[in-house]
């Protein structure tokens, strides 16, 4: 049986540095979806520049998000095929279709009924949630942008997102929270051990 993970959170939450980590533990049982808003903007749909008005950058987000959405659809469905075919149970997500909400003018409701999307079946098509708590809630001074040249929000506006994303997934029966802690190593083994509780035999 195949299960569908999302790995989520905040800006500087870790994700990327905890998919790697996951992806050497689980070897061969695992596939990686990639992160669709990063694949969008790293093609060149860049943020509005600073100083523009706000009707310019809710256009700008509602359009963005719109992007990134049908292009997680189509990662998702064409890894879940390849998982298949290649006998792999576990498919991680680095984000899940409910967290564009935390960007959507209006919030998940608004999001929803923007995209046509059921708050059930979506809640249904995850089978786990695991929210990586961003440094910019608990250390702010470890917040940074100078590891990811995507990203656009300063320590505020990484913990309103942080905020936006927990109720985003509001929920969803298995959701998890991470907090930040000392290493990766250490979250990793909680990440881990919540698989092994969870969904899967590792």
């Amino acid at each position: 049986m195949q299960r569908r993970i999302v790995l989520t959170g905040g800006p500087c939450g870790g994700k990327t540095t905890c998919l790697e980590a996951l992806k050497r533990a689980l070897g061969d049982r695992v596939v990686l979806v990639p992160e669709a808003s990063t694949m969008v903007l790293e093609s060149g749909f860049s943020p509005p520049a600073e100083g523009s008005d706000f009707g310019e950058i809710e256009l700008w987000r509602r359009e963005f998000q719109d992007a990134v959405l049908s292009t997680q659809r189509h990662l998702e469905e064409t890894w879940a095929r390849l998982a298949r075919h290649s006998g792999r149970s576990l498919m991680i997500c680095d984000r899940g279709f409910l967290d564009g909400a935390a960007y959507w003018p209006g919030g998940r409701n608004a999001f929803l009924e923007h995209f046509g999307i059921e708050l059930d079946s979506v809640m249904a098509r995850y089978d786990l949630v695991l929210h990586l708590e961003s440094v910019a809630v608990s250390r702010p001074l470890l917040y940074g942008r100078a590891n990811n040249g995507i990203r656009y929000e300063d320590v505020e506006g990484a913990r309103r997102v942080e905020s936006r994303v927990i109720e985003a997934w509001d929920g969803h029966p298995a959701r998890i929270h991470v907090p930040a802690m000392d290493t990766v190593e250490d979250r990793v083994a909680v990440l881990l051990r919540e698989l092994r509780r969870s969904v899967i035999d590792i």
